[in-house]
């Protein structure tokens, strides 16, 4: 460039392609020229600039002075040709100044939009100074919309510069391939590096949810074991959803299956609490003269009623569940229609504290119990006392009908009880017994005994026909406040000032549950219309529904007449059999609880039947025959089809393949022994462990066989060779019994070491060991269809469920002593044996199933702000 030259290029252009013109003045002054060409030619810049780029607008006739000293400085004049170009006066000047000064050769047209040399004016993109230099004069123009914008920029470099703009091109794509490429890895490399963080913050986020869901889990856990498993489930399903965790699953299943509550509402004491007949609600009186209703199921208060002046001391559900009754401190009864919320009467005749409150069993009357000392009779209809009932010489706190209507029984402070007439108000019969006031007192559901509870800190059990004192409960510490019966008549509930309830057999006359929790003193008890709960109200202001079932089956076959040995369903799911010593073996229909046929395995010479089981068609059971054989029967008949010979000591177990063509057999022999099940022909001996045997089974293929054994072992046999593929070693005492997977990958074990191992078929590694908490021998061991669950029995101990992955336990079951025990196919049902005889079926519910069915009972029932605080869920 001359030094004349102040700027290497001057851009000309009109205002509306003013972004055009920024976009070139940059491209040209940020480019490099190669170094190679630089080399070649060393007058060459390195860089393109200055180019100049007016940014004023042109005014006036003529050209300012500062826009004629750029362009006479300018080597050379590029021209933003479009159609707005070529209409501007004012470019076409800044042109002709070039054109007049000689210097036509040094402008160079940059065509953005248009056409030059058009016939048609519209898409003309040369000025009209530009469109008259012809001939050798005539300019070409560079045209992006032919080339590309970047390739268009090289060549106006290359123009201006008087190079090969294929050089220049070839130079700018190999940058750019090395600039792509430089770029691609880096991109690669953040994106590695971004996701690795947000791989990390993922991990960091799941390890904190699975941290919370254990957390909340053991919260619940706490809470359950505290009496209040409504609570504890609506805290897990706060925090939904969650990474999976069995302590969250058996938090669940504990949860789920222990409907006890603590229901919160009332701030004073707590006198009484009802169940409505049909179980789905509770009603609750309290010191600060206020009825709650609540929903059982949810434990949320529906309804609270407040008319009362003074304490409400007793409450009641009419027989038809529409109507409430109150007593009441400030002298009446109210009756209370439940849907409209309303008291719709109010009977007045006490002068003193209603005490009491009840309804006949056909809801036409009610009974009301005074410290006037008086009972009376109301009609509903009427609202009209129609008798009074005077005899007690102090405070009646309880009276009630009998059953069948006919009499009423009142209690008193002057420690008496009196049977009244119900209709000639006539008292007939006193029980006297007790050595201070009677609280409370209640008929049995035939009405033939009557319950008190008395001051004297006993309940008693009096015969209604002889008024005699059957027996005395003793056990509580302080005054007993309320006792009745259960509505099957198996149980009576009492409470007392010592804080707790008490569950006494009403056949054996012992308690066998004492219910502790509260803090204050327990004022009222009532049983659930199942019996399956009790309900009991405290002067701690709570309300706790305590879970009392006993049997938590959903089915019980009965039959045996001493505990089965062995429990196990069919393949299909369609029958299940059990045998006992009691030399029966048992076909039951698994869905209906029947039993379908009895086969009589036993005979004279057997000491007890020790092993069965039914082939998958369920046509055929072996079981064990005299000394050293088994037995093959049909289903069917009940006929003995055949007998297995070769064992040379007491056979211990048998089982089918899955075709049922085959049978493997276990004996004290210390072999293991194949046979066909058509011609009772053995097939092979398999010879290797060094003590008895327990336990043989096909795998699902039918192509091994696993062994357990009393040297400690369980072994992996070829079922074609008859050789041992395979030895696991880590029990350390007998091994009684082993199964496979459903996919044959993994073996459990069960072992007289209290401890049930996990193995990998494979590796013959022992993966997990689950550690048990039983004082005797685990005996029976087997997985759920999908292999996510283990169940496990030992003896006189609970029955386990264990969850594959994590080896944790996440359910158990405490039906008696059971030495077996199976999933049942699909996976719902879990069989075990009590030492009475029974077959107990208990569900296992799916876990998202359970998840689901919390969700929808508790739906509506969040956490408080104050609860998820505290439980820091906020």
């Amino acid at each position: 460039m001359a030094p004349e030259h102040r700027y290497l290029a001057f851009i000309s252009y009109k205002r509306e392609d003013e972004r055009w013109a920024k976009w070139l003045q940059n491209r040209l002054e940020h480019y490099k020229l190669p170094l190679s060409v630089r080399r070649s030619d060393p007058t060459l810049p390195e860089k393109v600039r200055p180019v100049f780029r007016d940014t004023t607008d042109l005014s006036g006739g003529l050209l300012e002075q500062a826009i004629k000293q750029a362009l006479d400085s300018s080597k050379y004049l590029i021209v933003i040709c479009s159609p707005r170009v070529a209409q501007s006066p004012w470019v076409c000047k800044e042109v002709q100044e070039f054109i007049d000064s000689g210097r036509e050769q040094y402008i160079i047209p940059f065509i953005i939009d248009g056409e030059p040399n058009s016939k048609d004016g519209a898409v003309e993109c040369f000025p009209e100074n530009l469109r008259k230099l012809s001939g050798s004069r005539e300019l070409l123009g560079i045209n992006i919309n032919e080339m590309g914008r970047d390739a268009a920029a090289i060549k106006t470099v290359a123009r201006m510069f008087n190079l090969q703009f294929d050089t220049l091109w070839q130079r700018h794509e190999r940058e750019q391939r090395t600039r792509r490429r430089w770029v691609l890895t880096l991109s690669l490399l953040g994106t590695v590096v971004a996701l690795a963080i947000a791989g990390f913050m993922i991990y960091q986020h799941r390890k904190m949810q699975i941290n919370q869901a254990r957390a909340v889990a053991l919260r619940a856990t706490q809470l359950v074991q505290q009496g209040d498993s409504y609570l504890a489930s609506k805290l897990l399903m706060e925090v939904l959803p969650v990474p999976y965790t069995s302590e969250y699953e058996a938090a669940l299943r504990l949860a789920h299956d222990n409907k006890s509550a603590i229901f919160r509402g009332h701030n004073d004491a707590i006198n009484s609490v009802a169940f409505s007949l049909d179980g789905k609600h509770l009603a609750s009186a309290s010191d600060d003269k206020t009825v709650c209703i609540w929903d059982v199921e949810s434990g949320v208060c529906l309804n609270t009623f407040a008319r009362h002046s003074k304490s409400v001391k007793f409450v009641t559900f009419s027989p038809d569940g529409k109507y409430l009754a109150t007593a009441s401190g400030d002298t009446t009864i109210r009756l209370w229609d439940i849907e409209s919320k309303r008291s719709f009467d109010v009977l007045i005749g006490h002068s003193k504290s209603v005490n009491s409150v009840s309804f006949s069993h056909d809801g036409k009357y009610i009974v009301s119990a005074s410290s006037d000392r008086k009972v009376h009779l109301w009609s509903i209809n009427t609202g009209d006392c129609v008798k009074i009932f005077d005899g007690h010489t102090k405070s009646v706190n309880s009276a009630t009908f009998s059953p069948d209507g006919k009499f009423i029984v009142s209690a008193s402070d002057d420690k008496t009880i009196r049977l009244w007439n119900a209709w000639s108000s006539e008292c007939v019969k006193m029980f006297n017994g007790h050595a201070r006031k009677v609280n409370s007192v209640s008929f049995s559901t035939d009405g033939k005994y009557i319950v008190s509870a008395s001051d004297d800190m006993t309940v008693r059990l009096w015969d209604v026909n002889s008024g005699k004192c059957i027996k005395v409960l003793e056990g509580h510490t302080y005054s007993v406040k309320s006792a009745v019966f259960s509505p099957d008549g198996r149980y009576i509930a009492s409470v007392s000032d010592d804080m707790s309830a008490r569950l006494w057999d009403v056949k054996s006359m012992k308690c066998v549950k004492i219910l502790e929790g509260h803090i204050y003193s327990v004022n009222s008890v009532v049983f659930s219309p199942n019996c399956n709960n009790v309900v009991t109200a405290s002067s701690d202001e709570t309300i706790r529904l305590w879970d009392i079932e006993f049997d938590k089956s959903v089915n019980k076959l009965v039959g045996h007449e001493t505990i089965p040995d062995v429990v196990s369903y069919s393949s299909n799911g369609e029958y299940m059999v059990s045998i006992s010593p009691d030399g029966t073996a048992r076909l039951w229909d698994a869905k209906l609880g029947e039993c379908k046929k009895i086969i009589y395995v036993g005979n004279d010479n057997l000491t007890g039947v020790m092993f069965c089981s039914v082939s998958s068609d369920s046509k055929y059971i072996v079981s064990n025959g005299d000394y050293s054989t088994a037995r093959l029967w049909d289903v069917e008949s009940g006929a003995l089809l055949r007998t297995f010979m070769g064992h040379t000591d007491n056979i211990t177990s048998a089982s089918f393949s899955s075709d049922g063509k085959y049978l493997v057999s276990a004996s004290d022999d210390k072999t293991v022994r194949l046979w066909d099940v058509e011609t009772g022909a053995e097939l092979r001996a398999f010879i290797g462990h060094t003590k008895s045997v327990h336990s043989a089974t096909f795998s699902p293929s039918g192509k091994c066989i696993i062994s357990a054994s009393r040297d400690n072992t369980v072994r992996l046999w070829d079922v074609d060779t008859g050789n041992e593929l395979r030895t696991f070693i880590g029990h350390t005492n007998r091994v009684i019994f082993s199964s496979f997977s459903s996919d044959g990958r993994y073996v459990v074990s069960a072992s007289a070491d209290r401890s049930v191992r996990l193995w990998d078929v494979k590796s013959g590694e022992c993966i997990k060991v689950l550690k048990t908490n039983y004082y005797e021998w685990v005996t029976s061991v087997n997985f759920s269809s999908n292999d996510d669950y283990i169940v496990s029995c030992a003896g006189k101990f609970h029955t386990c469920v264990w969850e594959t992955n994590s080896g944790r336990c996440v359910k158990m079951y405490d039906s008696g002593p059971s030495f077996s025990t199976s999933f049942s196919p699909d996976g719902r049902y879990i069989a075990t044996a009590d030492d009475d005889g029974v077959i107990y079926i208990h569900e296992f519910k799916p876990l998202q199933e359970l998840i689901d069915q919390t969700r929808e009972r508790f739906k509506g029932c969040s956490l408080t702000a104050e609860q998820r605080r505290e439980y820091y869920l906020e």
